[in-house]
């Protein structure tokens, strides 16, 4: 049996305004011919499948249009959700979904529907899938009035790893004999981020130590942090990343999928396969001469157009340097598309950045937002801490209301 892990495709992003439907139409078309090519028997998604909790109709269609595009492969699939996806919105065609051998599990609230056994044609079991979904607070622990930061933290974390045990031995005492393959979408001690990641359990405060899963699955099929890595030497917990870039500290970064090999009830191999870029990220810094430059030796090599930031250096504030760098940034090309742009003068007193009003609010994480108005108004480092852990909870309780 072959089983493919993907995650984190973020079906609705823009960056700066421009959104990125080609790129995940494209990756789309990647995953069929690898499942095609692989002989691939089960897709797993760990999470955010959406960029919305509310996503538009056309990301709803997109999304539609794939799973229709699986099920003329004859695989299972197995969606959970991530912290950007509404479980209600993913889990309101499940029982349709069922009967085309794909599995959504949205929420915690049932053991049972979290453990997915691996049948083939024999109806014999070659593994069993642990598919736990994104876990907010009110899945893992009880909320205690006046509860101190380094409790809530603590609480979350001894919370998270207790619903991971229970599931496992829930599936043991089921009569699951494994190998087990826990699905998850949270945030694991040592993770290397980038800059597109919603911060979660408290600001990734209550991340998780490799060692407490490491002994407890036979493979971890992780989602929420958009670079693809291995989390321990043998390479069975792993991040396998967003399948395109989603921020511009992403431009560098490899795309990937994970096929697991099983052989005799064992996983007998892991194996990154690596996704195309269909578009390059280009950050171009310096003077505008060197940034003029940079624009005309960029080349069309890839199947779209790529998108770039100009982050302008100039000694002595001009007037006529920024009316120059906006021109640049609009001037016509078939090989890129400038999406963000600023200028910064050396030389004044206070670093000054004029910039045009490409970017949108929902670029910018709320928690960046809060605590540039803490610096503005707090020196209390205490009181900072108690008030990040009570937007936290204010963020956690707005994001379920979406659901």
């Amino acid at each position: 049996m072959k089983i493919l892990h993907t995650a984190d495709w973020h079906i609705g992003k823009s960056l700066y305004k421009h959104d990125l439907y080609e790129d995940i139409l494209l990756f789309f078309d990647a995953l069929v011919d690898i499942i095609v090519r692989e002989q691939v028997e089960v897709l797993l998604v760990s999470g955010d499948v959406f960029d919305l909790a509310n996503p538009s109709n056309t990301d709803k269609e997109i999304y539609y249009q794939f799973l229709t595009r699986l099920t003329s492969l004859h695989i299972n699939t197995i969606i959970t959700a991530g912290n950007h996806d509404s479980a209600r919105m993913l889990e309101a065609p499940k029982e349709l979904l069922k009967h085309l051998h794909i599995h959504v599990v949205g929420s915690a609230d049932s053991f049972e529907n979290q453990v997915i056994p691996l049948l083939d044609k024999q109806q014999n079991e070659k593994a069993c899938i642990l598919a736990i979904p994104y876990l907010r607070d009110r899945d893992i622990r009880q909320i205690t009035s006046g509860e101190k930061y380094q409790d809530k933290v603590e609480a979350t974390r001894v919370g998270l790893v207790n619903h991971y045990k229970s599931i496992l031995a829930y599936a043991q005492k089921a009569g699951h004999r494994g190998p087990f393959i826990a699905m998850g979408h949270l945030y694991m001690q040592g993770a290397h981020v980038s800059d597109s990641e919603r911060e979660i359990q408290i600001g990734n405060t209550a991340g998780i130590a490799v060692e407490q899963f490491s002994q407890l699955f036979d493979y971890m099929a992780l989602g929420h942090i958009h670079r693809p890595q291995k989390l321990n030497k043998e390479g069975t917990i792993r991040y396998s990343g967003s399948p395109i870039s989603l921020s511009f500290s992403e431009r560098k970064d490899d795309k990937v999928v994970i096929l697991l090999e099983l052989k005799e009830n064992k996983i007998d191999q892991i194996k990154t396969l690596s996704l195309e870029k269909n578009r390059d990220l280009i950050r171009i810094s310096g003077s505008l001469d060197h940034i003029k430059h940079s624009l005309s030796t960029i080349k069309q090599d890839k199947k779209l157009p790529a998108f770039v930031e100009l982050h302008a250096q100039e000694l002595e504030r001009d007037q006529a340097k920024i009316l120059e760098l906006i021109q640049l940034a609009h001037q016509e090309s078939e090989s890129y598309k400038v999406v963000h742009h600023k200028i910064q003068f050396t030389n004044q007193l206070n670093t000054l950045l004029e910039q045009e009003d490409t970017s949108s609010i929902q670029e910018l994480r709320p928690i960046d937002v809060f605590r540039s108005k803490m610096e503005e108004e707090i020196q209390d480092d205490d009181l900072k801490k108690e008030l990040e852990l009570k937007f936290y909870e204010l963020l956690e309780s707005v994001n379920e209301a979406c659901d």
